[in-house]
């Protein structure tokens, strides 16, 4: 907390006295990180004109750079792994985010998914839920990113746009 304060600019006492205690300064920070992380992805989105590169994108964003910031200190992932106990509903809530954006971009090929027969959303909740296991899994970033190409060439063939 004290971190997190200095880099804030602002006292420990201070960060305490707005929100209380712990719990509710994790749930500010947990509620902060989905929102900023999501605007970053949207933002970047704006520019990338195929669906591969917009996978990448949101692969980059939401999986890679989450792993590398949960990889980054020890400390954050002791606290990851308690966050569900206080936090379940801001987390399930930047899934569903991260599962809007993937069906958004998915839906200009609604026509090939249902001839295979999927949806945007359920392709998209399958994909998502593949990203956390990955995130969880992975022992390197190297293998992470291994793992979203081969999960990026799925989509890919699902939409009828065999990668190349």
């Amino acid at each position: 907390i004290g971190d997190s304060a200095k880099a804030a600019g602002l006292s420990r006492q201070t960060i305490y006295s707005l929100l209380k205690n712990r719990t509710n300064i994790l749930r500010a920070a947990i509620e902060y990180s989905g929102e900023k992380t999501h605007a970053l992805a949207e933002d970047m989105l704006a520019d990338v004109p195929d669906l591969a590169s917009q996978l990448e994108t949101i692969f980059g964003v939401y999986t890679v750079q989450l792993y590398e910031l949960m990889h980054a200190q020890n400390e954050v992932l002791d606290i990851s792994s308690g966050v569900e106990e206080f936090a379940m509903d801001l987390l399930e809530a930047n899934h569903a985010r991260h599962a809007a954006l993937i069906a958004r971009v998915l839906r200009p090929f609604a026509k090939e998914l249902k001839e295979n027969g999927l949806t945007p959303t359920l392709l998209a909740s399958q994909v998502e839920t593949a990203c956390r296991g990955y995130k969880a899994s992975a022992g390197s970033v190297a293998q992470l990113k291994r793992l979203l190409a081969a999960q990026k060439k799925l989509v890919l063939l699902a939409v009828g746009h065999p990668p190349k």
